[in-house]
């Protein structure tokens, strides 16, 4: 019996030009698109969505409280939800499995991002506050404070039964300042001879001087990263500490306690560089690119303010030397600028979005963007747009009509996992239609996603020759049929030849049939 393999062919954009005018859902998508399911919980709603490529839900949660902040799909298919003073695992099936009313319980006032920690444990971002008497006797000049001091720390947690948490780890900014403005203070000493430690006179208003916004943890390293969008600055911190030598200068794997290991983005804050050496500018979302991607084991980053109007999106090279720390040139740390950069124009329009929002690098190399306003966009390492989405739902979970946009339409940042994630094993991933009210792209996304093949190899090649309409197909297997139908299934081309003249067919999707013994694997080719 012979098989068949499905192909498409992109002849020419043309087709898709008035699905493009969407407002709201799939704005763009194309086969270049990295495969997976993307997750997103819109700023005030209680529910999480989990999207395919075509913009459709294959699943959702609803959670106890709106989120706030950020969402995460663990491995077991339950989602991690963090709003303000509350956290909560809900299972793949709607059914909280556990939560902890941090802010009660502990006292935490946390915010903004967690991370999901390999153990189960969970860190979690979170501020407190010293007085302004407090900050004097650390060495803050009096003249720039106004109220009491709020600073962030990281808080691990370990989850316990159903309602319950226990503290396990903790490591302050508090306990790794440094000054010179008043020698007769706490801390004073040299703040260029110390990248280590921070300067408690640098930085905004220290009302909410550090507002940490994003956190990541790398086991490999044992090490956390963390951004401060405020300082405009990135900072990795040795894990491997216990609470109390975090809070110290020494000890750990890398000897070095709770101090930094790394640092960069703004150099001039240690004394080490002018403004003109500054590269972050109330960035998010800073993020190891993991082991077996391009640029694996480098740092992504979302940099909101890059120019007047103008956001990008980042790698930078996170080079770590043997002893586990990290290059130093005169008091600098290294890189001294990025390794690739996106910003510019995204359907027409320069991306920009001053607060909130995201970058995640995906395995095939694409780079899937986030903004606050809720758009989600993705492209690939040459620049290229290859899929785009904007959330549907406003704050108060109306859902907006397409070819209306409403400006409450936020989320924090969303992140892509892909279609083999272990999460996905054994579940109903079948799409569920669309949250807005019409959308042409899904319908033509989803014919098309439903027939081509979720691996691409190397034994089928098809090559488009424009000037005489021809395609050929270059394969070593002998004997096959071809058939050419347009988005409808009607037959346009039947031919058992590798030469095919293409030059009656109207510009548009089409899909290529093959029907060939043995089975030959198979790419696709866009043209």
């Amino acid at each position: 019996m012979n098989n068949r393999m499905l192909f498409f062919v992109c002849l020419i954009y043309g087709t898709l030009s008035m699905s493009a005018q969407n407002t709201i859902g799939l704005l763009h998508h194309s086969a270049l698109a990295f495969k997976g399911y993307t997750l997103f919980a819109p700023l005030e709603s209680n529910f999480t969505y989990l999207i395919d490529n075509c913009g459709e839900v294959v699943h959702q949660w609803e959670g106890t409280k709106p989120p706030a902040y950020t969402v995460y799909l663990l491995e077991d298919g339950s989602l991690l939800r963090v709003s303000s003073g509350w956290l909560e695992r809900i299972d793949w099936w709607g059914e909280m499995i556990w939560y902890t009313d941090i802010g009660n319980d502990f006292s935490i006032r946390n915010h903004h991002d967690i991370a999901p920690l390999p153990n189960g444990n969970i860190l979690v971002i979170a501020g407190e506050y010293f007085s302004i008497v407090e900050a004097i006797e650390r060495g803050r000049n009096p003249a720039t404070l106004e109220d009491q001091v709020s600073v962030d720390y990281i808080v691990e947690i370990e989850p316990v039964g159903t309602s319950e948490a226990k503290i396990v780890w903790e490591w302050h900014f508090w306990d790794h300042l440094i000054q010179d403005f008043d020698d007769q203070k706490l801390g004073y000493g040299n703040v260029a001879e110390h990248p280590e430690l921070l300067d408690i006179n640098r930085g905004k208003s220290m009302n909410d001087w550090t507002h940490i916004n994003g956190i990541d943890y790398r086991s490999d390293l044992d090490q956390i990263l963390i951004s401060s969008p405020y300082i405009s600055e990135l900072y990795i911190v040795d894990h491997s500490t216990t609470s109390e030598e975090a809070a110290s200068h020494t000890g750990g794997k890398y000897g070095k306690g709770g101090d930094f290991l790394w640092r960069w983005g703004n150099p001039q804050v240690y004394k080490a560089g002018t403004e003109s050496d500054r590269k972050l500018f109330g960035q998010h979302d800073p993020k190891w690119i993991p082991k077996g991607y391009p640029n694996e084991g480098n740092i992504s980053v979302f940099n909101n303010n890059f120019g007047a109007k103008t956001s990008a999106v980042h790698i930078v090279s996170s080079t770590v030397l043997e002893d586990g720390l990290y290059p130093i040139d005169q008091q600098v740390f290294l890189p001294k600028d990025f390794t690739w950069t996106f910003t510019g124009e995204v359907l027409g329009e320069i991306f920009f979005n001053t607060i909130k929002s995201g970058m995640q690098v995906q395995a095939n190399g694409n780079v899937l963007v986030s903004l606050g306003t809720g758009l989600i966009f993705e492209v690939t390492a040459k620049k290229e747009l290859v899929w785009a989405y904007q959330n549907p739902i406003v704050n108060n979970e109306k859902i907006m009509e397409q070819f209306y946009l409403d400006d409450k339409t936020e989320i924090f940042r969303a992140e892509r996992y892909p279609a083999d994630y272990i999460a996905f094993n054994n579940k109903d991933m079948y799409a569920k239609g669309i949250l807005e009210n019409e959308n042409s792209l899904s319908e033509d996304c989803r014919l098309i996603a439903d027939i081509i093949p979720t691996n691409q190899f190397s034994e089928v090649f098809f090559v488009y020759q424009p000037a005489s309409n021809m395609i050929l197909i270059n394969t070593i297997i002998e004997d096959i049929s071809v058939q050419i139908v347009d988005v409808f299934g009607r037959l346009q081309i039947q031919s058992n030849q590798k030469k095919i003249n293409i030059h009656h067919l109207q510009s548009g999707l089409y899909f290529i049939l093959l029907e060939q013994h043995p089975l030959t694997k198979n790419s696709f080719l866009k043209i």
